[in-house]
């Protein structure tokens, strides 16, 4: 990765980062705010789970390991289960690729992007 951190200290260092991450957001907002997917402060703890599940992933980490640190970030989120996490997850990911994809698309027909440049 990036930083050069071994898959333990990302864990850690996503663990740790996530408990001040709520705790800051539980500062100001509520739990029912949490609780509303369109809420600014759930719509980025959302994108913080994305991100952190981006990153156990591709840094190859063993299902065993996988499933050890998302339990880790959604303890630290007001006890999400390892299953609540992936479905935010996955409620923040699909909009995201469906704009990547639908932006990658108008600048292929616009001829901003063509395939050699895709392919590299």
């Amino acid at each position: 990765n990036a930083l050069r951190l071994t898959n333990q200290q990302l864990g850690q260092a996503h663990a740790e980062a996530a408990v001040k991450f709520f705790r800051d957001i539980s500062r100001f907002a509520s739990k029912e705010e949490l609780a509303d997917e369109d809420h600014p402060d759930r719509i980025s703890l959302d994108k913080y789970l994305f991100l952190s599940e981006r990153a156990f992933r591709q840094g190859g980490e063993t299902e065993e390991a996988f499933t050890f640190e998302m339990s880790r970030i959604g303890k630290a989120f007001d006890g999400l289960t390892k299953e609540q996490c992936l479905e935010r997850v996955e409620n923040t990911a699909k909009p995201f690729y469906e704009r990547a994809l639908n932006s990658a698309r108008s600048k292929l027909d616009s001829g901003a992007v063509n395939p050699e440049m895709l392919s590299r």
